[in-house]
């Protein structure tokens, strides 16, 4: 899994590299919960 830093610049590569739009919210929500690491 990608450490919670890298979210924002994958989902932000993404939305520079590609225009799906779509693609880049999804990673946004999927990254958005914290991870249970309980």
């Amino acid at each position: 899994m990608h450490s919670r830093t890298d979210c924002p610049t994958f989902s932000l590569k993404v939305t520079l590299n590609s225009s799906d739009w779509l693609l880049s919210i999804l990673i946004i929500f999927t990254c958005s919960p914290p991870p249970s690491d309980s």
